[in-house]
């Protein structure tokens, strides 16, 4: 895994700040595209998301149960700070459009906005509405079928019916093609 400077030294420019913060998630976000991005990996960059914002919500899990809840809701609390700035710029599926090459920082933000943060809100709101369970088999039954493949956010949908016996065409028609967030979810009930 390589991690460039820009992870080390918030000091010197804005962007060294964007990426400084938080260092646990970003090493726990690279090492997740192991599996997300290398193993999994997306058709075409409509589809980046899923390599993107997949491996931001399992460094996010992964967080969640190494140092605790608190640190996994700041995590989602920015996804969605972030997510409600970028929805007015695109929807998820061409938010690459946004990100011309050029050194548009603003453009940039609202791409990375979409790509990780909204993408990863939405597997959250998903992981809130099936619960804990359910999510991880989700997650390890996509992992498994769409090994050294190319999966689609139309196969996870797919995949998601089959296990949960819900459709969730309309879930993603609003809110991965549409410029909406989902309402904050529930807290699930603890267990006993």
């Amino acid at each position: 895994m390589l991690i460039d400077k820009e992870a080390f030294n918030p000091l010197s420019e804005e962007m060294n700040h964007y990426f400084s913060r938080g260092i646990n998630e970003r090493f726990a976000h690279e090492i997740a595209h192991q599996y997300w991005g290398h193993v999994v990996k997306m058709p075409s960059y409509d589809e980046q998301w899923l390599t993107e914002s997949v491996a931001e919500c399992c460094a996010a899990l992964f967080l969640r149960f190494v140092k605790g809840a608190p640190e996994y809701d700041l995590l989602v609390q920015r996804w969605r700070t972030k997510a409600e700035q970028a929805t007015a710029a695109s929807a998820i599926p061409i938010a690459n459009e946004l990100w011309n090459g050029s050194n548009n920082w603003e453009r940039y933000r609202y791409r990375t906005g979409l790509i990780y943060d909204k993408g990863a809100y939405l597997l959250h709101c998903l992981n809130q509405e099936v619960g804990d369970k359910v999510f991880q088999t989700f997650l390890k039954s996509y992992q498994a079928t769409f090994r050294w493949k190319f999966g689609t956010t139309e196969h996870l949908n797919g995949l998601l019916k089959h296990l949960t016996g819900t459709d969730h065409s309309a879930f993603f028609e609003h809110y991965y093609w549409g410029p909406e967030l989902p309402p904050k979810p529930a807290p699930l009930p603890k267990a006993p």
